[in-house]
């Protein structure tokens, strides 16, 4: 089925300089494929740019000099058939990813016709409605399903808009009550654990729609300002884009943002991936990867929750930190800039680095539980590289006898060595080692508490 009008879409860029928008240019990288091209998003780390081409969607990734490479077919897991991925529908359009790149959400026709009125091939004709794909903990986007009634109509709904707090949905429809044909909603996900439960849709009022069309719309990432597009009855037709301050009881909640740099240890960038986790539950939230030309990444996430966070990257041993917005009520900006030490490093250097998530009670051996999201990782780690053969050191304050704080680093670094056994690392690759006091790093007595990582050999 052929949505296309008899006009070419192409992509466009305009830049806001000194208080306003610079002429329009075509993007040159995609302004030359054929039939209509569009821009739906970019992932949130900036790496990959998703295109709608002839109802499909397409994928551009970013390359090491900074440019978008040449565009291919987005794919998805699909259903035991064979079919119903992502692109498995007649026609799909308006693809918008969370801001934590774990959901991409998007319009579809792909199950029932409206066949009242059919005549020409326009998309008022059809049912087309709002899907989700679930990124997998594989890298693999799952099998979209349908977001459920209570957004959906028999009509067209489209154009979803996830804000950062991962709750505030906005869209478009024409099968809601509304002003006109088409106008912009807002509803809020009911369940941070499903993806078909939402509050009943409330038009945005008439400071923005009005008795025309409002289609295409996007929220920018402050909250505050959206820009969509505003025509007549035929969707087709003009449309030019408007911009407005969004009135505040429609606004998402306040989020929190991670953000730092990861170099390698002569202070160049380090293309790596990103995971977080929930401190307490070790539940996967999401992975993204860092910017392969400066190393920068950015990370929004909600407020009211613990999250840990590791840094990886092939052939470098990993790192990770924590950064909690449990007590948070406005906007937590936390900045951690990562230098990963190569295996060669390591090896050569023989140098140590400070395993920083690994919690015990004090003066006890007992590894605390919310200490084994670390240990996965590193495992995880060790289990990719089976060759290394590698030391874990317990170290202590200088509170106490240097025959019980020898005793009890001993204890907490064969903890360690258990717990990675458990998980499955070769036990004989794993050597346990305590060093009591006699090794401060510091005056802090807290810092010389911990457990170190170290490789000595392959």
């Amino acid at each position: 089925m052929d949505m296309r009008t008899q006009h070419q879409e192409d992509m466009f860029v305009s830049e806001f300089k000194d208080g306003k928008w610079t002429e329009a240019k075509p993007i040159d990288r995609f302004a030359t494929l054929n039939y209509n091209e569009a821009t739906e998003h970019i992932y949130p780390d900036e790496n990959m740019m998703i295109l709608f081409l002839n109802g499909e969607f397409w994928v551009s990734e970013k390359q090491e000099n900074g440019t978008w490479g040449a565009p291919y077919k987005f794919e998805s897991k699909t259903d035991k058939y064979g079919a119903g991925g992502v692109n498995g529908g007649f026609w799909q359009a308006d693809a918008y990813f969370s801001a934590d790149g774990q959901a991409m959400l998007f319009a579809s026709l792909r199950e029932t016709i409206d066949t009242v009125g059919i005549g020409a091939f326009t998309e008022e004709n059809f049912n087309i409605d709002i899907y989700v794909s679930l990124k997998e903990e594989d890298g693999m986007w799952g099998v979209p399903f349908n977001i459920g009634k209570t957004i959906n109509t028999r009509f067209v709904d489209r154009s979803p808009r996830l804000s950062p707090d991962l709750k505030t949905l906005f869209f478009t429809s024409n099968g809601h009550y509304g002003l006109g044909g088409y106008d912009i909603f807002m509803s809020r996900r009911l369940s941070d654990t499903s993806w078909t439960e939402w509050s009943e849709p409330v038009n945005l009022g008439r400071i923005i729609n009005s008795a025309f069309n409002e289609v295409f719309f996007f929220n920018a990432y402050d909250g505050k300002t959206i820009f969509y597009t505003k025509g007549n009855s035929n969707v087709n037709s003009n449309h030019d884009i408007y911009t407005a301050k969004l009135p505040e009881k429609f606004r998402a909640e306040t989020t929190s943002l991670l953000t730092g740099t990861v170099t390698g240890s002569n202070g160049k960038p380090i293309h790596s991936t990103i995971v977080w986790e929930d401190f307490n539950t070790g539940t996967h939230l999401g992975n993204l990867k860092n910017d392969p030309v400066t190393g920068k990444f950015s990370i929004t996430l909600p407020l009211g929750r613990q999250y840990e966070y590791f840094i990886e990257a092939e052939g470098y041993v990993p790192q990770s930190g924590i950064f909690d917005t449990r007590d948070a009520t406005d906007t937590q900006v936390m900045k951690d800039s990562i230098a990963l030490y190569t295996i060669n490093e390591m090896i050569d250097s023989s140098l140590s680095v400070v395993i920083k998530n690994i919690f015990f009670d004090f003066d006890k051996y007992e590894l605390k539980p919310e200490s084994m999201g670390e240990i996965r990782h590193l495992a995880k780690f060790l289990i990719a590289n089976p060759d290394l053969s590698v030391q874990i050191a317990g170290h202590t304050d200088n509170v106490g006898s240097e025959q019980h704080n020898q005793q009890l680093s001993e204890n907490r670094a064969n903890a360690v060595r258990d717990a990675l056994v458990k998980l499955g690392v070769t036990p004989h690759k794993i050597k346990a080692q305590g060093y009591g006091s006699t090794k401060p790093i510091s005056s802090n007595d807290a810092e010389n508490r911990r457990v170190e990582f170290s490789i000595i050999g392959n």
